[in-house]
């Protein structure tokens, strides 16, 4: 995505240029299976270009188990639970945090 307004050729507010993400599994012959992956989010900016907010990179996790049709999983997304700014207006406007450490526990059941 370009982040880029085409007729002020300025950055759009709040809005990363660059991310990225990547994820490996492995599934046991058990039925466990754990991952871990990373997300990259670049840095934003706020209105006129200011401030820059910087860049960030965040550590998940996921453990599970299968067992017949049913799938139980336990994800973490920021496993280090980062603090940062995401976001803000513009300078000296308000500006809001990304997402602590969150835990989700799921079962899937396959019809």
């Amino acid at each position: 995505m370009r982040a880029i307004n085409d007729a002020t050729k300025r950055r759009l507010s709040s809005i990363a240029e660059r991310t990225a993400s990547a994820w490996a599994q492995y599934r046991f012959r058990d039925g466990w299976g754990a991952g871990i992956g990373s997300r990259y989010i670049g840095n934003v900016v706020g209105a006129n270009d200011l401030p820059l907010v910087p860049a960030v990179t965040l550590l998940d996790a996921m453990v599970g188990y299968s067992v017949g049709k049913w799938d139980f999983r336990l994800n973490m997304t920021n496993l280090g639970d980062k603090e940062y700014v995401s976001w803000c207006r513009g300078l000296n406007q308000d500006c809001g945090y990304g997402n602590r450490r969150n835990v989700l526990l799921t079962a899937n059941f396959k019809f």
